[in-house]
């Protein structure tokens, strides 16, 4: 540090707290995959108090992807995105019945 003072001077400016002035640490900040779970969580509680118990996550999803299946089948593109979007539903439907 280079200084047009004298040490006195530059000792008490120092010492004054007017030099450096530290911000305090941010807290840190959760980890995703507990955050992540709990929001899951929350959306299927509000899910299912909402539907009266109709719906949860789970369904909603398999039927988000049904017709995401059903969208890509009515443009014609039954191989790629049709055939995948129907095959993950089906696969959150038979999971929810087990």
């Amino acid at each position: 540090v280079e200084a047009d003072a004298g040490a006195d001077a530059l000792r008490e400016w120092l010492e004054s707290g007017e030099a450096l002035r530290l911000a305090p640490p941010e807290p840190p900040s959760p980890p995703f995959g507990p955050t992540a779970r709990l929001g899951l969580f929350r959306l299927d509680q509000a899910l299912r108090e909402r539907s009266d118990g109709t719906f949860d996550f789970r369904s909603a999803l398999a039927l988000t992807l049904l017709l995401g299946a059903v969208v890509q089948l009515l443009r014609g593109r039954v191989a790629g995105p049709a055939s995948t979007l129907l095959i993950s539903a089906l696969a959150l439907i038979e999971a929810d019945d087990g």
